[in-house]
């Protein structure tokens, strides 16, 4: 059996700085270049008696030797030039590996630095509690509609202050009073001076207070109502496109023009239950709050449109012989079709009125409008028409 790693003899000399912890919680930056006086007198005097510098811990040097004549050597002018060495020399058997490399010594070096002051264990916790808040930050924002950048501005503050964590932890993370190097008492000011600046030019032209606004509006009645209404810049943008039939039933042709309607009209507010449950997954999907949707009253579609299925096909070919093909008279009898099969078809006879006031018949245009307001005015305040449906009644009304 053959074994790669080169066994030898070597002799390990340890060193120690004397009363290393105290100095350091006494003056940490006169330690600091203690230790980098040792390394400029140990290290050439290692070196020129064929040593090696193996691992710097804290204040220790680990050095080995090929010979242990030339180790006490070392030593003895080591101690000549310090005045103070005063280590055990002991020969030990190693594993020697040829291929070892001095900067895995040197990483190892730097984390059990940074462990020993407490930099990793300040930095996770400050990451922890940092995530936390920003939940909690969240939360606040979707239950009390406040503005989304709130999140963001949270984010871009935690983000920039975390050289101020580092160089704090890393100069007082261990236990003891310790002095303010200048490196902090620069770094610290200038670190906050740049989150200023970084989250004034990030956010200066954001609103970050309410999501929403109060209205007053004036319904039919010339009764003043205020409403609370989501700012144009929060609002949420969707495009809905018509679907595809893949049932190769060319007869239901026209529901890929229905349903992109129906979802149209009740966003803005049975076939009719899916509709229903499709725009509330799709509200959800919008980031819209939880606490708005359990606010606002969502009318079934049925109330808006009708609960006829036969109704709601001859409503949809007409809109589209109309919208899509210019076809006003045809498209006309299909929506007088969908009234004759279902009379409460409130939306059927805007449609109309629309039409009418578009041809130039006026009186017929407000016959239907006077239908549509009958059965809007007879409805139960539970189940009044959507917006939508009332400023589009509204704005018919102005034209005539």
């Amino acid at each position: 059996m053959t074994n790669d790693k080169k066994h030898r003899l070597a002799a390990i000399v340890f060193t120690d700085i004397v009363g290393y912890t105290k100095r350091m919680e006494k003056d940490e930056q006169q330690t600091m270049q203690l230790l980098q006086q040792q390394r400029e007198i140990v290290f050439p005097i290692v070196e020129s008696f064929g040593g090696k510098v193996i691992k710097e811990i804290g204040d220790g040097l680990l050095i080995m030797f090929e010979s242990a004549i030339q180790s006490v050597r070392c030593t003895i002018a080591i101690q000549k030039r310090l005045k103070g060495v005063n280590e055990a020399l002991e020969i030990f058997e190693v594993l020697y590996s040829d291929n070892a490399s001095s900067s895995q010594y040197e990483k190892k070096s730097i984390f059990n630095d940074l462990w020993e002051r407490r930099v990793i264990h300040f930095f996770a916790a400050y990451i922890i509690s940092s995530w936390i808040i920003i939940q909690v930050v969240s939360f606040f924002v979707s239950r009390y509609l406040l503005s989304p950048y709130l999140i963001d501005f949270t984010w871009v503050i935690f983000l920039s202050l975390i050289p101020t964590v580092l160089l704090l932890t890393y100069f007082h993370g261990k236990p003891g009073r310790n002095k303010w190097t200048k490196l902090e008492r620069i770094g610290v000011p200038g670190n906050f001076l740049l989150t200023i600046l970084l989250l004034f030019f990030i956010f200066k032209s954001k609103d970050l207070g309410a999501a929403t606004t109060a209205v007053t509006i004036e319904n039919e009645q010339g009764e003043k109502i205020e409403r609370i209404i989501v700012k144009s810049e929060f609002r949420k943008k969707t495009a809905i496109f018509f679907f595809e039939n893949e049932t190769n039933d060319s007869t239901l042709n026209w529901l890929q023009y229905a349903i992109s309607t129906m979802i149209d009209h009740d966003l803005s507010q049975d076939i009719f239950n899916l509709i229903d449950e499709l725009t509330l997954q799709l509200k959800k999907d919008l980031g819209i709050p939880e606490s708005h949707l359990e606010e606002v009253y969502d009318l079934p579609l049925s109330e808006i449109f009708t609960n006829s299925f036969t109704a709601l096909e001859n409503f949809t070919k007409g809109n589209n012989l109309i919208v899509i093909d210019n076809n006003w008279s045809k498209g006309t009898e299909y929506i007088e079709k969908a009234i004759k099969e279902d009379a409460g078809f409130t939306l059927a006879y805007l449609k109309l009125a629309e039409v009418y006031f578009n041809t130039n018949q006026v009186k017929k245009a407000k016959e239907y409008l006077k239908v549509a307001n009958d059965i809007w005015k007879d409805a139960d305040p539970e189940y009044k028409p959507a917006q939508k449906a009332k400023e589009k009644l509204v704005e018919i009304k102005a034209m005539s």
